[in-house]
């Protein structure tokens, strides 16, 4: 999430969090079926909770890295975010969230 964010692949980052689920939801289960108190593991919840986290950013991460988006798009968007837009200037989804981009969503 540090990188340059118009260089992220969005599809990859929404196919790999849709492995993770899946992974998240095995482990899950494997764990219960081995552990005869409470069926948890605190690894495994702390890994389930950041994904959560993740998963909630998916969606806006989706629609701004639509390769579709123009510098016109880049610069309403920084518009409404922050003080300023540089086309030339990179910036991460770090910044965006810095930036306080899912208050701004619509």
């Amino acid at each position: 999430m540090k990188n340059p964010f118009p260089t992220l692949d969005v599809d990859e980052i929404e196919n790999t969090m849709q492995r993770y689920n899946k992974t998240n939801i095995k482990l899950k289960t494997s764990i219960a079926n081995l552990a005869p108190k409470d069926g948890k593991d605190k690894v495994l919840e702390m890994f389930i909770l950041e994904w959560k986290e993740m998963n909630q950013l998916l969606p806006i991460m989706v629609a701004l890295g639509n390769k579709t988006l123009k510098p016109k798009h880049w610069k309403k968007i920084f518009e409404l975010i922050s003080p300023g837009y540089n086309p030339g200037k990179n910036f991460s989804f770090n910044d965006l969230l810095r930036y306080n981009i899912l208050e701004k969503r619509e």
